[in-house]
């Protein structure tokens, strides 16, 4: 592999893939101590964004390394608002567990509570064996009594446990993060030596590095059920959907959210919405079960 230091076309930097040590080692560079490393191209890889050394070392890593049964790669999914926050500290859901929570949390009033405009979708991956038990995330704060104590003894690691949507099994997990016990305006640097989390770039299952997160867009709630205009759609009288009845009010993508076949029909809809957004991207994965 050829590459060239950030900010210095032309320089090069020679890796070497070692597949008994299952890692990449620099073998030699024009400007030793460079920054980062940029990756132009590469048996048809492209990569746009500057790494860091090690970080560059994990992307290039996961790229040519065999892979490994135990690492898994799957996309979890969050409703959140137009705000942008780090990925960590929160709790996500698998597709159907995302819906149950837009249905039973979220629609129904105009604002959407927490002023909840879009599903975000997040590639994550991590190593199967690892999964441990879900705990509750607010503001980026546990609100799992004991928290703290339980995160010391099964880790920093992905959290899981299952639900149910319209007869189907449906996951919500939790990556803790930073100050796992702090809300987020009040973290600080100590807490943050001290408590780094789990987020990371890898190598995944090591010390300190449970879970590796990635952005993989997002979609609107009005462009995914065929609303041209919420605040109108709202002063019409409208509603997506009221729980009384289980049924919209001039809409009916959200009905019937216990009929499995109208579940599975928007599960699909929801991955379609994406595919034509995302085509360059996978669809879907297979997605891990939740710890024994």
């Amino acid at each position: 592999l050829t590459m060239a230091p950030c900010g210095a076309p032309g320089v090069d930097a020679r890796w070497e893939y070692r597949s008994d040590l299952g890692s990449l080692q620099l073998v030699a560079a024009a400007q030793p101590g460079a920054p980062g490393l940029c990756l132009a191209a590469a048996a048809g890889v492209y990569l746009a964004q500057c790494e860091s050394r090690p970080g560059m070392q994990w992307l290039l890593r996961r790229i040519l390394a065999p892979p490994s049964p135990l690492i898994a790669t799957f996309y979890m999914y969050r409703a959140q608002s137009d705000e942008e926050y780090p990925n960590e500290n929160i709790n996500t859901a698998d597709l159907p567990g995302v819906l149950w929570y837009l249905q039973n949390e979220v629609l129904g009033p105009c604002p959407r509570k927490y002023n909840i405009t879009r599903i975000r979708r997040l590639r994550v991956t991590l190593r199967k064996d690892q999964i441990v038990d879900f705990v509750a995330f607010d503001r980026a704060r546990c609100t799992v009594p004991g928290c703290l104590s339980k995160l010391s003894v099964q880790g920093f690691r992905v959290g899981c446990q299952y639900t149910n949507y319209g007869g189907d099994a449906a996951r919500w997990y939790s990556l803790p993060g930073a100050c796992p016990d702090l809300p987020a305006e009040s973290k600080n640097l100590q807490c943050l030596r001290a408590q780094p989390g789990g987020a990371c770039n890898g190598p995944i299952g090591t010390a300190g590095c449970s879970y590796h997160v990635e952005d993989a867009g997002d979609v609107g709630l009005s462009e995914l059920s065929g609303i041209r205009d919420f605040k109108a759609f709202c002063a019409d009288g409208n509603v997506e959907y009221d729980k009384a009845t289980q049924r919209g009010r001039g809409l009916d993508f959200w009905d019937l959210p216990g009929d499995q076949a109208r579940s599975r029909l928007r599960q699909r809809q929801t991955l379609a919405a994406f595919a034509r957004k995302y085509p360059n991207l996978p669809t879907d994965y297979d997605t891990p079960p939740c710890a024994k």
